[in-house]
């Protein structure tokens, strides 16, 4: 009887430690928030992937995003990350980092370009729920007619817009959406704005 108590036991125990294992690898791992999640696996949903996540959440997706080595990406302090997979709709992404956070997403459909309304869809679910309202739309190249790849923005307040580039000056079908967050790059150019000399304020002073 003891025996039969002790082994009860001993199974509950192991039964328990297997579960908390569980939670730990399922729950516990990943990033979750505006972005979807990161996997204990190293991957995300393109679906749910929005401008202006840290670059942490992307980084950590090694399965789903690789890091641009070319010195050319890296110009003026950003990383680029280049997508493994592809969206439903064929896009493959490239989200472009710096300070932290990603400030701009792209989506490209040059082997299969889509239609207007496709497009803006796949810009509506990169922005994040934070956006303002839609304020402008800029389409002055699409009604032109004169520019190859004629772009449409759409702003959103001041901090976000969105470009659709179209294949054609007919403007019929879509090759690639970026989406703009600039908040935060906004914040950087401040921060590292250099101060005015005293002799320079000195001089502007008494001028005034």
């Amino acid at each position: 009887m003891i025996w039969c108590n002790a082994k009860h036991n001993l199974i509950q125990g192991l039964m328990a430690i297997l579960l908390i294992s569980f939670c730990l690898v399922g729950c516990g791992s990943g990033t979750t928030g505006d972005s979807g999640a990161v996997t204990p696996q190293g991957t995300i949903d393109l679906e749910n992937l929005k401008v202006g996540v840290p670059e942490n959440i992307i980084e950590g997706a090694v399965l789903s995003f690789q890091l641009d080595e070319n010195p050319i990406s890296r110009v003026g302090g950003k990383n680029q990350y280049l997508s493994i997979n592809k969206d439903k709709q064929g896009g493959t992404y490239i989200a472009q980092c710096k300070d932290g956070y990603c400030f701009q997403l792209q989506a490209l459909y040059k082997d299969a370009p889509v239609t207007k309304e496709q497009a803006l869809e796949t810009a509506k679910r990169m922005l994040p729920e934070r956006t303002p309202e839609q304020s402008k739309v800029d389409d002055s190249e699409v009604t032109a007619g004169k520019v190859d790849n004629p772009r449409e923005v759409i702003f959103y307040g001041d901090d976000f817009y969105t470009e659709i580039v179209y294949v054609d000056k007919t403007g019929s079908k879509v090759q690639m959406v970026n989406v703009y967050d600039i908040s935060k790059l906004k914040e950087s150019a401040k921060a590292e704005a250099p101060a005015a000399a005293p002799e320079a304020e000195k001089e502007k002073t008494s001028t005034n």
